[in-house]
């Protein structure tokens, strides 16, 4: 009896294991395509610089906007 009960213990825990080892593999895939995605989603930025008056006024309408003011 107990090298029945020894021995559905010890499949369980292969089980669990193999379902363990399975998930992991998941998680790294699913890691894995996120970080392509991120290389590929992004377009390459030809933007032109802001100049500081530009800057300046950006920042203040982000302070007013904290503040709860309408820029």
């Amino acid at each position: 009896m107990a090298d029945l009960i020894r021995d559905i213990l010890t499949g369980i825990g292969a089980l669990v294991l193999l379902a363990a080892a399975a998930l992991s593999a998941l998680a790294w895939l699913a890691w894995r395509r996120d970080q392509q995605a991120l290389k590929t989603a992004l377009p390459p930025l030809d933007l032109p610089a802001l100049s500081p008056e530009q800057h300046q006024r950006l920042r203040d309408d982000l302070e007013a906007f904290e503040k709860g003011e309408t820029p």
